[in-house]
């Protein structure tokens, strides 16, 4: 190879390497539609169902 062609293939090489390195950033962002499914769903399985034991344990104890 010559030094002209190893030139260029250098330059290739990191402009590759730096897309593909947006890419991975792009991906790697939250979105948020994805970040509101993710809370609502863990709202409810950690919220909703103590919220029903004690309401639960209220009609028990009144009773």
């Amino acid at each position: 190879m010559t030094g002209m062609t190893l030139c260029f293939v250098f330059i290739g090489v990191g402009v590759a390497s730096a897309n593909l390195m947006k890419l991975v950033e792009w991906l790697d962002t939250p979105r948020p539609t994805r970040r509101r499914a993710r809370h609502a769903a863990a709202r409810d399985n950690t919220v909703e169902f103590p919220r029903a034991e004690l309401e639960l344990e209220s009609v028990l104890y009144a009773a």
